[in-house]
């Protein structure tokens, strides 16, 4: 072996003998040696540091954009109670056989504790899902009598149960409404999961997520909504609670160079990224509840507190980020349970109140009446009452006309959406005219909201909401009184957009009953809701 290739094989590196091998052809001994030297203090340098990135803030954590296998289980079940609350079986239908039978027919499937119910009650499963049960007329009044008493206990049920699988089993941070508990708060460490400081025994906090328009094939607006907190992940750029798709937290989007989100005590999200860059993502909807009813779908709330008083006295904002409230998730099969049932039921007295007899006389004096919407119809059953058509209503549905002439239910009809349409433009011009102080005379003279009532003889009444004017002290302002208070309008914008949606949706169903019996008569769309 030459002397050239010893050296290279007693002193080089294993790294540093591929290079001198790599050389060999055309190097003399002293220009590998100073190649070797050379690569072999490159080896043994001290790497250089990489730039250090900005500090994140302590409470900051890394995006998340799952928060585990939760996710899609709890789509379901938001699906799930949408599709519940929405969605009913077809009424029962009729049919007539020999020796003056009649037979009741529902189909599909309608759960367990519905189709108990039904076999209690006479009826037999036969193919395709079908449940029948042949029945006299003379048995009918007792079926629709034990009906509507199943019907009162099963809708009590369906509310409650609603209200437990979606504020305490609907994922993280829901609210039981019904046993007023809330759930254990549970430290997570992640600055993504949210709940509040409050007492959650006792809650008065609760995320606000407004009304989506639109749940796929089930028609708008979906309920509004609150949660006790939740898990926040991202989204198509978006922040949204795992599970609440429908809802997004902020319009704003978190920037693509963004690897951490921060909260404050205050509900304020702010995105971090490696340059140091801070974006602010907007704040937290919450409100602070200081009494509440139950609604259709969830609840409403009643009267709202005041949000700087906690604060004041706590030292801190309410919300809790890095804790997770946590709830049961076994009521789900008991709400979707006792809808079935009390969907059921609304369906089989559908089709009692179709049947041709609901005594020994088989005859009929009105295929269109009565009517049956299933709906409260406060506005409409009032007037209706006033016009002396029999009206009945429950906190389900109103029954328009029984044992009533057509012509005397179409012509009252009329003047019920003559009068919705007059009160739609009323609260048309309260919303307009909401914020004035003045008159047109440019006077110190707040509005007042205008009213309408139901006279006896089922005329309108149209008056003025004498309500003490609500004052606000601002020394200085050009329509402050000699006092500093500015006089302001009566007009609850809230309440009086909300009183606005109802009776849009009191005119369209009206128009459509009396499309039914009486389509000579067209009335126009309704304006849009503001």
């Amino acid at each position: 072996m030459s002397r050239t290739r010893q050296f290279i094989f007693t002193h080089a590196r294993g790294a540093v003998a591929g290079l001198a091998l790599a050389l060999l052809a055309g190097c003399n001994e002293s220009e590998l040696r100073t190649r070797v030297a050379t690569v072999e203090s490159r080896l043994d340098a001290v790497p250089e540091k990489p730039v250090q990135a900005a500090t994140l803030p302590s409470n900051a954590s890394p995006i998340r954009y799952s928060a585990g296998p939760d996710e899609t289980r709890l789509k379901n079940v938001e699906l799930a109670l949408h599709q519940a609350a929405v969605f009913a079986p077809a009424p029962f239908s009729f049919r007539r056989e020999a020796g003056d039978k009649i037979v009741l027919s529902g189909f599909g499937s309608f759960g367990e504790s519905a189709e108990k119910w039904l076999r209690e009650h006479g009826f037999s499963k036969r193919k395709n899902d079908a449940w029948e049960r042949s029945m006299s007329a003379a048995e009918m009044p007792e079926l629709e009598r034990k009906t509507a008493e199943a019907l009162q206990v099963a809708a009590h049920d369906a509310e409650q149960a609603y209200f437990e699988s979606r504020y305490n089993s609907n994922g993280p941070g829901r609210y039981d409404v019904k046993s007023l508990s809330g759930g254990s708060i549970v430290y997570t460490g992640h600055a993504l999961d949210i709940a509040f400081a409050d007492n959650p025994w006792a809650p008065e906090f609760f995320i606000d997520f407004g009304e989506p328009q639109t749940l796929g094939n089930v028609p708008g607006p979906l309920p509004h909504t609150f949660s006790r907190g939740g898990r926040l992940i991202v989204k198509d750029g978006h922040l949204q609670f795992e599970g609440i798709s429908l809802y997004p937290v902020s319009d704003r989007k978190v920037p693509p160079a963004a690897t951490h989100l921060s909260i404050n005590a205050d509900g304020i999200i702010l995105a971090h990224e490696p340059s140091g860059r801070t974006t602010d993502l907007g704040q937290l909807k919450f409100v602070r509840v200081k009494s509440f009813k139950p609604a259709t779908h969830g609840f409403v709330v009643d009267e709202a507190a005041d949000t700087n008083e906690w604060v004041q006295k706590n030292g801190r904002g309410p919300v809790l980020p890095g804790y997770i409230e946590n709830c049961d998730y076994a009521s789900i099969n008991a709400m979707m349970s006792a809808f079935h049932r009390k969907n059921t039921l609304l369906a089989l007295q559908a089709g009692i109140h179709n049947a041709p007899a609901k005594g020994a006389d088989a005859s009929a004096d009105s295929d269109l009446l009565p009517l049956i919407i299933h709906t409260p119809l406060p506005k409409t059953a009032e007037h209706l009452k006033a016009l002396k058509i029999a009206v009945e209503k429950t906190n389900e549905r109103t029954t328009i006309g029984a044992n009533a002439d057509e012509d005397d239910v179409a012509n009252a009809l009329v003047s019920v959406l003559q009068g919705l349409r007059r009160r739609l433009a009323i609260h048309e011009e309260n919303l307009r005219n909401a914020g004035k102080t003045r008159d047109s005379e440019g006077r110190l003279n707040a509005y007042r909201r205008k009213t309408v009532a139901i006279g006896p003889q089922g005329n309108l009444v149209e008056g003025v909401d004498k309500s003490e004017l609500p004052k606000n002290y601002k020394p200085g302002d050009p329509d402050a009184g000699p006092d500093g208070f500015v006089v302001l309008s009566n007009v609850n914008k809230a309440v009086e957009s909300e009183d606005f949606k109802g009776t849009i949706d009191e005119y369209k169903l009206v128009r459509t009953a009396l499309e039914r019996i009486a389509p000579k008569h067209v009335f126009p769309d309704p304006p849009a809701a503001p």
